[in-house]
């Protein structure tokens, strides 16, 4: 069994005991602790993933906002969620940009560029991105 410090390096979820899990999380809420319990890496609830990055350009002060994805099938379908949202649907306000290996480099540089006043960055990319780039 794990140690009861730290679950995220764990490959079986299963190796961690019920009393471990509760034990970490006590200071969560039940709500929180409900979703960690059903949480599946292989089926991401993207309407979940869109409802808080809602929340963040609603109730956050500027900034950019990194969301890391499976892949491109998870990022696809996402985007295409922030276009029918209203929040994250306007671009006079939102700016939502996928990256991902497989799209054209030109593309890929569109991330790195300072969007205008008042119009937050969102992008969408791969966990592999994580050690490769820094946004502002």
């Amino acid at each position: 069994a794990n140690s009861g410090t730290d679950f995220a390096g764990a490959s079986n979820v299963d190796a961690v005991t019920d009393e471990e899990l509760a034990s970490f999380y006590s200071h969560c809420s039940g709500n929180v602790k409900e979703s960690l319990a059903n949480w599946d890496p292989e089926n991401a609830d993207l309407e979940l993933v869109l409802a808080a990055i809602e929340h963040i350009c609603r109730r956050e002060g500027e900034g950019a906002v990194l969301v890391f994805l499976t892949g491109w099938d998870d990022i696809s379908k996402l985007l295409d969620l922030t276009k029918a949202s209203r929040v994250l649907g306007d671009a006079s306000t939102v700016r939502v940009l996928p990256l991902h290996g497989s799209m054209p480099t030109v593309n890929q540089r569109e991330i790195f560029e300072r969007p205008p006043r008042g119009v937050r960055k969102v992008v969408l990319a791969t966990n592999i991105a994580e050690t490769l780039i820094t946004i502002t």
